[in-house]
């Protein structure tokens, strides 16, 4: 057996492609020996290495968590892992595909609003280990010729997230917090949706509601649209939007760390 095809083979049997490890008995004759049982030793290897990322994904998705209970979480998670394993060392941004699988499953139907919940704590998991920009200067408009303002498109934080559900997100998250499922609260699924703003400009994660107008403005600007081609496909729909109260807002929210004209970076000094 080539080393590749060891290095599958156990691959496979820590992530529970086989049932039993005891089946892969080609497999085993690699490693006969007196003492420890060869299936016992792989059974220690697939438990921690199951136990640690399945770990992981309860700390990523705490609402997750908490709505589909410990033991569904531990059986669907199992599932993903086996589907999706890490393809690096470090597991704190592993699990980026759980909200598309978990609401693909036929067992999660009942809760058609999984797919945004987890999508939301995702984020939160993201923006919290995103990198440190530093938020951009107003000022930096004073080196811009008027002519050229349309032409400018901005780079928002890496940690930057935007999140439009028909379900009221923040209600489902703070109802399943520890301390709020002690008190009498009641959570009504139904109370409507939200567009959120999810970001870290500092070091605290921040979730602010926006309007309809500016969560689309901001859409299209953090796509890498200019300002006149956002304005344009905005205004349309919304002809009283504001975009210097906008641009204002933004700009106090600290949400951008560089701006571009035709092509050219223009840097703080």
């Amino acid at each position: 057996m080539q080393l590749n095809e060891i290095q599958s083979r156990f691959k496979g049997i820590v992530l529970g492609e086989y049932d039993d490890v005891s089946t892969a008995q080609d497999f085993h004759r690699l490693f006969e020996t007196n003492n420890i049982d060869v299936s016992a030793r792989l059974h220690v290897y697939r438990n921690n290495v199951l136990e640690k990322l399945v770990k992981a994904l309860e700390i990523t998705y705490p609402t997750v968590h908490v709505l589909v209970g410990d033991d569904f979480f531990k059986q669907i998670t199992r599932l993903y892992v086996r589907k999706n394993p890490p393809i690096e060392g470090c597991v704190n941004l592993y699990g980026e595909q759980f909200p598309s699988f978990i609401a693909n499953l036929s067992e999660a139907s009942s809760l058609p609003y999984i797919h945004d919940v987890a999508l939301y704590d995702w984020f939160f998991n993201a923006a919290f280990y995103a990198k440190n920009d530093e938020s951009l200067d107003v000022n930096i408009f004073q080196s811009i010729p008027p002519e050229q303002l349309s032409n400018i498109t901005f780079t928002c934080l890496s940690s930057l997230h935007l999140i439009d559900s028909d379900y009221p997100l923040t209600s489902i998250r703070e109802f399943c917090d520890v301390e709020v499922q002690k008190s009498d609260k009641m959570l009504n699924i139904d109370e409507g949706g939200e567009k959120l703003l999810l970001y870290r400009p500092h070091l605290k994660i921040k979730v602010l509601y926006l309007q309809d107008d500016e969560f689309l403005m901001l859409q299209y600007l953090k796509q890498g649209h200019t300002i006149g081609q956002s304005l344009e496909a905005v205004m349309p729909s919304y002809n009283d939007f504001d975009f210097q109260k906008f641009l204002q807002k933004m700009f106090d929210l600290q949400v951008f760390c560089n701006v571009i004209v035709k092509k050219q970076k223009i840097t703080q000094t």
